[in-house]
């Protein structure tokens, strides 16, 4: 699966959010600010600026967000099919498998 994310603008964002397992995120357009959280406390864990081309391993459970730091930014998500428990299977159970 790939999921393709288009920041348009500098300021643009993905609203933090999680997800039941590991997933690499690579940037291939502009500069992309990644923070990520404690879902349970809010702690800040870690703030990166990515100049694409580069790539990054977000860890299942850690809520995060993505900036745009320039203009037209992209970024893909790569990841298998998962079920509900966030297993790997063949096609997707629904879409709250993703969340």
């Amino acid at each position: 699966m790939l999921r393709v994310i288009k920041l348009k603008k500098k300021g643009d964002s993905i609203p933090g959010h999680t997800h039941n397992f590991d997933h690499a995120t690579m940037f291939v357009l502009g500069t992309v600010r990644v923070v990520g959280y404690n879902p349970k406390t809010n702690e800040k864990l870690f703030e990166k600026s990515i100049i694409a081309p580069d790539a990054l391993n977000i860890p299942k459970g850690i809520r995060h967000e993505l900036i745009a730091e320039s203009d037209n930014c992209e970024a893909w998500c790569a990841f298998p099919h998962r079920d509900e428990e966030g297993k790997i299977a063949d096609a997707p159970a629904s879409k709250k498998a993703y969340v």
